[in-house]
Order: C-alpha cells, then structure tokens, then sequence
C-alpha cells in the first residue's frame, strides 16, 4: 500500500525555492532522509506534515498525499491519527506540564480508548527505559530527556506514520544507538518511519533506504549500501569515513556502513593481498 505520494513540489521562501521538483512514493519500511544542513531536510518534512503552509508561510505547488489525504491543502488536523510530526526542537511543540500528560496528550486528543493507550504507555516507557520521568514537569527536562518523551509521544499515538526531524541530534551515543534500534522495530512492526538526520552512524546499516537532498532537489534515492558513495561528501557514518581513503586508492572493494560490516571488509582485503 502506498502511503507517501509526492508529485513535483516545490516549496519557496520569500522567492526562494528551498524544494525544487522532488517527487516520491514511500510506502513500507525505515527511510532516512539525508541532506547537509540547509538542503532541504526539514522543509520537506514540515511540508508533508502540513506544518507548511498552514503553520509556517511557503508557496507551494505540487501534490502531497498522505494515506488519502493532502496536507497542503487540508491542513494538520486532517492527518490525526495517520501521521505524527516529531520536530527537531519539541520545547515548542509541547502542550502539557507533566511528562505522563504529554506522552499521551495525542492519543488522547484523538480520542483513542483509555484502555488501550494505558497499554501503548507501558510498552513504549518500558521500551525507552523512561519511567524515571512520568511524574517530572516536562520544564525540568533536558533537551535530551525531551526528545525521548517527543518520540514516546509519537510512538504512543499509534499513527501509520511517524515522520521524525534530527530525533538523534540531542541524544548521547548510548541513547542515539537505542532510539535508532527502537525506530527500526517500529518500522518492523508495520509503521513507516521517516528519518530526517544527518547523524547516520547508528542509523543508515538499520534503515531500508536512503533518500538523499542537495539544495532541495533529490540526489540520490537507494538502499543504504549503495547510497553510501552518494553520501561521501555530505555527512556518512565514522567507520564509513575512516574506510572511504582506503576505498578510493583500492585498498578495499568497499565502503562498509557498519563496525561489524567493516571487520568483514578488512578481512577479505588481507585474503585477496595474500592470494596475489
């Protein structure tokens, strides 16, 4: 089934284009969408989420559409329920005082059964390992702690869709390893996740496509090991980086996108230098 139809878009800022004539279909799966800053990454995102131009003020020309919906031109609140916008700054986006309040502010607003979002906060608090904040004043968290409960927020609604911007970029290297783990089961569960972030290290060798943006248009559109050498010089994974030397001056056949993937790499360039 097909959830993400886009067809020409662009979108424009004060006679800017900032997307130029990207046009896609997502339907299954964890998709990252990669971009150096400034390329295009969030305004795409806002745009499918209905954040643009119903929130945030953008011309924009094409068709977006979400599971039978246009969110260009009928705005946020007819994608409740199918989709779930988790920003790169949530302090903005935060509606209640308590953090066990906000958790499930969305399934509640929707009006999801009781029973059934008590259910939801259990798994997903226990699969973020956050049960230390349910009671806190969402005030007093850290930006870090905030984005784990704007994630758990998302989780929580039971949308088809979550679309989530830089979600790694105020996590430490322990967190940034667990959220990328959780989205990747989130995706294997059924729900399409799509990634806007150019923290790739623990993301990309999880994910089942790479879509790739440079100055708002679509560079690159691959699974994750092929779109590797699309991504050498915008942002990739350290191990991808350390071994990209090596690969250029043939040293090795590839480019690894993970530790455990780089060890093999290695590994089989030492036995082709011994059968010579």
């Amino acid at each position: 089934m097909l959830l993400i139809n886009i067809e020409n878009l662009w979108v424009k800022y004060k006679n800017i284009d900032v997307i130029r004539d990207i046009s896609l279909d997502i339907d299954r799966g964890l998709v990252v969408v990669a971009g150096k800053t400034g390329s295009g990454k969030t305004t795409l995102a806002r745009t499918i989420a209905g954040i643009i131009p119903h929130i945030i003020h953008a011309e924009v020309r094409g068709i977006i559409d979400v599971l039978g919906v246009s969110p260009i031109t009928q705005g946020i609140s007819a994608l409740a329920g199918k989709l779930v916008y988790v920003p790169q700054n949530p302090e903005m986006y935060v509606t209640s005082l308590y953090v066990d309040d906000e958790i499930v502010s969305i399934a509640c607003n929707i009006g999801e059964e009781r029973i059934e979002i008590t259910e939801r906060l259990k798994r997903i608090v226990a699969r973020l390992g956050i049960h230390n904040l349910l009671d806190k004043n969402v005030l007093a968290l850290s930006s870090g702690q905030l984005q784990l409960v704007s994630i758990a927020t998302a989780l929580v609604s039971g949308a088809k869709i979550l679309l989530l911007d830089e979600p790694l970029a105020r996590l430490d290297y322990v967190n940034s390893m667990k959220i990328s783990k959780i989205l990747r089961e989130i995706a294997n569960d059924g729900r399409l996740v799509i990634v806007f972030e150019h923290h790739l290290d623990h993301l990309i060798y999880l994910s089942d496509r790479v879509i790739l943006i440079d100055e708002g248009r679509i560079v690159a559109d691959a699974p994750p090991r092929e779109a590797i050498y699309s991504l050498i010089e915008i942002d990739i994974p350290e191990i991808s980086e350390a071994f990209s030397m090596l690969y250029r001056n043939g040293c090795v056949d590839r480019i690894p996108i993970s530790v455990d993937e780089a060890l093999k790499v290695f590994m089989d360039a030492i036995t082709k230098r011994h059968m010579v």
